[in-house]
């Protein structure tokens, strides 16, 4: 979230201490993080994370959480895409991400 305002709920919520490494994700684009605390504490926050990543998959319609789907009108796709395709393109280099336009 904003400023880290989900993790520190969490923390707040659970009493475990949460970290995210800084480092670039890996090559799956995942990054760790590390639970520290009492047992039932990281237990705690851990089940917090779990449903909260969960709750992430139901609103993108994904099980990947790297991932998401947008429904977006013809007309909006088609300024998506842009002319010869060069706004696609442009968005895919700029993000890193791979972006698929269903048919």
């Amino acid at each position: 979230g904003r400023g880290g305002e989900v993790v520190k709920q969490l923390q707040k919520d659970s009493g475990a201490r949460i970290d995210i490494s800084k480092t670039a994700a890996d090559s799956q684009g995942k990054r760790t993080v590390y639970l520290s605390g009492a047992k039932a504490c990281v237990d705690k926050a851990k089940a917090m994370i779990d449903d909260t990543l969960n709750k992430a998959r139901e609103l993108t319609g994904t099980s990947n959480p790297n991932a998401c789907v947008i429904k977006a009108t013809a007309e909006l796709v088609t300024i998506l895409i842009g002319k010869n395709g060069e706004t696609i393109r442009d968005l895919k280099k700029e993000s890193g991400a791979r972006i698929d336009i269903s048919k």
